[in-house]
C-alpha cells in the first residue's frame, strides 16, 4: 500500500500534507497521457484513519479543474485537486 509506505515515514504526532488528483481516470503532461487513480474525500478519509490518523485534524481542501466535462474540449482526465493535511496519531491509539 503506497499510502502505508508513504505514512510509516511521519513520527508520531507528524503532519503529513499531500495532495491528490481528484475523480482521475488520467492526467496529461504534454502530449504524453498517464493512468490515475479515482480517489475522493471520503476515501482519503478511510484511509488515514486506519492508518493512525486523527480524523479530527484532517483536512481537505478541495478545488476544481478548469474543465470537469468529460466531453469538453481541455479536459485533462481529472475533476480536481485535493490538498490534504492531517496528525498522524501515537501508536497507543492504534
Amino acid at each position: 500500500n503506497i499510502m502505508k509506505n508513504i505514512t510509516s515515514m511521519l513520527k508520531e504526532g507528524g503532519i503529513l500534507v499531500i495532495t491528490f488528483l481528484k475523480d482521475a481516470e488520467y492526467y496529461k503532461i504534454g502530449d504524453k497521457v498517464f493512468p490515475a487513480v479515482s480517489i475522493r474525500e471520503t476515501d482519503v478519509e478511510g484511509t488515514l484513519e486506519q492508518l493512525n490518523f486523527d480524523i479530527s485534524s484532517l483536512y481537505i481542501r478541495s478545488i476544481p479543474a478548469d474543465v470537469i466535462d468529460e466531453n469538453a474540449e481541455g479536459y485533462e482526465g481529472y475533476k480536481g485537486m485535493m490538498f490534504v493535511k492531517a496528525k498522524k496519531l501515537s501508536s497507543k491509539h492504534e
